[in-house]
């Protein structure tokens, strides 16, 4: 019974122990830094709630914020700040006496600043252009936000002077005017901008300022053209008018260099940007210039490189025609006047001599006045003689000359041609044309024959004579003998005779075919007209006079057996039975006779047979010519 007292009691113990010395339970925390997304510095003033118990609390000035006493459990943590967007962290999983720690990022809600003209449109730039009078323009910025903004402008510019640096507060929906004051002394020459920061405790934003400073105009110097005595095309470029309109730009000249608006007689040739030119008068012949292109814009007068040129001489330009039309006494020039040289021509012409370089004290003429091309006659000349010739044109300042060009005149003799010579037998027909008399009455004309080349009016050839004077004629004349006989046309004035080209005709004997046989040269006669008995036919060979000739007889059968060899050469062998003076005789059935060779040309291919001197053949008669 004690013993189970005992264990009771025990057990009562135990339980009394358990309920009376349990230790409480441990608590854990949550902690963390708050910062900006965009620049990490810490955010202040955040609310940070503790869900689910609901708990808020603010961040510090480190933007640090605890948790303390938390029971184990999952959390979730929701931040919220006016300018910021809201943001919620979640699966925090805290165990007992856990210590965690969660430092988060927030980002700023966007820009809640607008930037407007007075009449309030959105705007970009503030653009106080290039009107010198303007220095001070307005701009407005307007609160769009849901909180009270305060902002702060900044700039790193020299020619911004004025502009509020922070302003009052903006409450949401309201806006606030900007003065902003520019010195234009300070600009550069050109497009000036530069950027104004706008920033707030609410959103932020940038507006270009531009200005267009101004500078000296960009100009450049064309050189001089179309230059004469007393004037030249003179101008320039305006490259860039440095900000501010060129009213005026043109050139400026003088005799010195450096020409200004100061210290030259000067023209206006425009205004704005790009090229300009006109043409410049007054000047001093053959005189150096300097000039300048200028350019006038609201900063000043700018001015170009200077260029030199040097006015013409004042004399007139001409060009010297080549002669033409050139006979023994006579030849036409010319010339073209291409420049006055700034002054009238008053004359001009072409002047001549034979030793070079003429001038108006040699031989001239006069041919008309001021620029373009004319013409002019020379006469007078010797003939054979060389000239020069040049063309003059004379104006106030003087007389200027073209080129020395040369000519040589004709030396007075004729001009003839031969006519191409033919033949009737022995009798020749030529002639000639006379195309020119050499500026000399033509007193003779024919032809001069010989069997000598090149014949003449010497005694030793022979001539006809056919008339006088310029044009075409015919001559005759007979050969007496064979060979090759040479023909020229002549004709004859004041300073002698000229010749035509030489022609040749041979001697109708020479054109008579020929053979060689046993060393000698045989000249074939034309065949007979008929066929003939042999004693016909040596008769007719015998009494044959031709081309002078009388030696004349048949051929022997040996030489006509050869002619039929040089048949092809010689010619007119179609016939069939030609005689030769070869006698023969021939034994027959009817009796014996005594007879001459045939030979058949064309039966027997050059056979002889003795024939019966009663029957009629062809006959061809030769001679021989050495």
């Amino acid at each position: 019974m004690k013993k189970l007292i005992s264990i009771v009691a025990l057990l009562l113990a135990v339980v009394a122990c358990y309920f009376g010395c349990k230790k409480p339970e441990e608590t854990g925390t949550i902690y963390g830094t708050v910062t900006d997304f965009a620049t990490g510095e810490p955010v202040k003033n955040a609310n940070v709630t503790l869900r689910p118990n609901g708990t808020t609390i603010q961040t510090g000035s480190d933007g640090t914020y605890t948790f303390q006493e938390l029971k184990h459990g999952q959390y979730s943590l929701f931040l919220s700040k006016a300018e910021y967007e809201d943001l919620t962290v979640n699966d925090i999983e805290l165990d007992a006496g856990q210590i965690i720690s969660r430092d988060v990022q927030m980002k700023k809600k966007a820009a809640t600043l607008r930037v407007t003209d007075l009449l309030g449109n959105d705007i970009t730039v503030l653009d106080f252009g290039m009107e010198q009078s303007v220095t001070s323009k307005s701009f407005n910025i307007f609160n769009n936000g849901t909180v009270s903004v305060t902002c702060s402008l900044s700039h790193n510019c020299n020619w911004i002077v004025s502009v509020p640096s922070e302003t009052d507060p903006i409450a949401p929906g309201q806006t606030k005017t900007i003065v902003v004051e520019i010195d234009r002394s300070l600009l550069a020459s050109g497009l000036n901008t530069t950027i104004l920061q706008i920033t707030s405790n609410n959103g932020s934003a940038e507006l270009e300022i531009r200005a267009e400073g101004i500078g000296e105009a960009s100009v450049t110097t064309a050189n001089a053209t179309n230059i004469t005595a007393s004037t030249a095309t003179c101008g320039g470029n305006v490259t860039s008018d440095g900000g501010s309109v060129v009213t005026e730009c043109g050139v400026c000249w003088a005799l010195t260099q450096s020409p200004s608006l100061e210290n030259g007689s000067h023209m206006n040739m425009g205004h704005g940007v790009g090229s300009f030119s006109n043409t410049i008068t007054g000047l001093t012949a053959n005189t150096p210039y300097y000039v300048r292109a200028y350019a006038i814009n609201g900063y000043g007068t700018s001015y170009g490189e200077q260029k030199m040129f040097t006015t013409a001489d004042g004399m007139p330009t001409v060009t010297t025609t080549a002669a033409s039309n050139i006979s023994a006494t006579a030849a036409t020039s010319g010339g073209n006047v291409t420049g006055n040289g700034g002054f009238p021509v008053t004359a001009r012409g072409i002047c001549w001599n034979t030793t070079g370089y003429p001038d108006l004290n040699d031989t001239h003429t006069t041919n008309g006045t001021g620029n373009g091309s004319f013409t002019a006659n020379m006469t007078g000349l010797s003939p054979n003689t060389t000239y020069h010739v040049r063309a003059y044109a004379t104006n106030s300042t003087g007389t200027a000359y073209g080129q020395d060009m040369t000519f040589t005149t004709a030396d007075g003799m004729p001009t003839v041609t031969t006519t191409t010579p033919t033949k009737n037998g022995t009798t020749v027909t030529s002639g000639g044309n006379v195309t020119s008399d050499g500026g000399y009455a033509v007193t003779a004309r024919g032809v001069c024959w010989s069997t000598s080349p090149y014949p003449d009016l010497s005694a030793s050839h022979t001539h006809t004579s056919d008339g006088s004077g310029t044009g075409s004629f015919s001559s005759t004349f007979e050969m007496p003998g064979q060979g090759t006989y040479y023909v020229r046309a002549y004709a004859t004035n004041a300073n002698g005779p000229s010749y035509g080209e030489q022609k040749e005709i041979s001697h109708p004997y020479n054109d008579l075919p020929t053979f060689t046989y046993g060393g000698q040269t045989y000249r074939v006669a034309p065949a007979a007209s008929t066929t003939m008995t042999w004693n016909d036919a040596d008769s007719y060979c015998n009494n044959l006079t031709l081309y002078g000739y009388s030696d004349w007889r048949l051929p022997s059968k040996d030489e006509l057996e050869q002619m039929y060899y040089y048949r092809n050469t010689i010619g007119g062998f179609n016939q069939d039975n030609w005689w030769c003076f070869t006698q023969c005789q021939s034994y027959t059935s009817g009796g014996d006779f005594v007879g001459h060779y045939a030979v058949w040309m064309a039966t027997y291919q050059g056979s002889a047979s003795c024939v019966p001197n009663e029957n009629l053949y062809y006959v061809r008669p030769i001679r021989i010519d050495n």
